[in-house]
This record gives structure tokens, sequence and C-alpha cells, in this order.
């Protein structure tokens, strides 16, 4: 429970907001916002959660730079592996590992692109970012 009676109030609005659009079948994700207010988020405007507890990925920067990362070493061991079965020698178990990391630099890449996307639609409609803290 917060000190602050107004802001309860307006967490209460939000709450008892919440539950008349779920009775109503709208969708909608309550979280709070960056100020710390309670928001009622569409899925397209909330992207990914940053608040999980194994979610260390909070921006699309972040997502971006996992996404570059896994995919040079995808590329480094695919190469390698390629150039050690030319050789002769086991390729695909040095080519196994870099598929495993092109699946993380695709999964991150979705994530970017939907973070981006719901940049965007909160920008248009005006609505908060979502907080990155626990307890949101």
């Amino acid at each position: 429970m917060t000190a602050d009676p107004a802001r309860a109030a307006r967490d209460e609005a939000a709450i008892a907001e919440f539950r008349r659009l779920r009775d109503a079948g709208d969708r909608r994700i309550l979280h709070r916002s960056v100020d710390g207010e309670l928001v009622l988020y569409r899925p397209d405007e909330l992207g990914f959660r940053r608040s999980g507890p194994a979610n260390t990925i909070r921006t699309r920067r972040g997502a971006l730079a996992l996404a570059v990362g896994t995919g040079i070493l995808c590329a480094v061991c695919l190469i390698a592996g390629a150039v050690v079965a030319a050789a002769g020698g086991p390729g695909a178990a040095i080519a196994v590992p870099g598929l495993l990391f092109g699946a993380v630099a695709a999964w991150a890449a979705i994530l970017g692109a939907r973070e981006r996307r719901a940049e965007g639609v909160r920008a248009s409609r005006g609505v908060p970012e979502p907080s990155t803290g626990p307890g949101s």
C-alpha cells in the first residue's frame, strides 16, 4: 500500500477500469509506467516485459546488441565448422553451437522488432513507457 492517498485512489480507479474492460472482453494489461502510475496497456503497446525475474534485456538496444553478438558467434561457428569439415574433421561438432547461436540471434531480433513497434504505438497514442523495475 502506498502512503499517498491520491495515488492509492488513482490505482483503485485504474484497477476498477481494468476489471470493467476485462469483463467486457477487452484484453488489457495492468502495468506500472516509468512515472509509477498504473496504466492499462494494450498488448501491442507493452512490447516485451522488462520486469520478469529472468529478463535481463530491458531495451530495444539491448535486444539489438544480443542479436548482433550472437549472430557474429553463429557466423564464426558455421564458418569454422565448414573449414574443419572441408579438412576432413568433425565440422558438425563446431557447426551445431553455431545453429544455437543463430536461434538466440533470431529470438533477440524478434524481441527488438516487437519493442520497436511498441515504442511507435506508445508514441502515437501518448501512452507512457512501462517501468523496468520490480514490483511493477
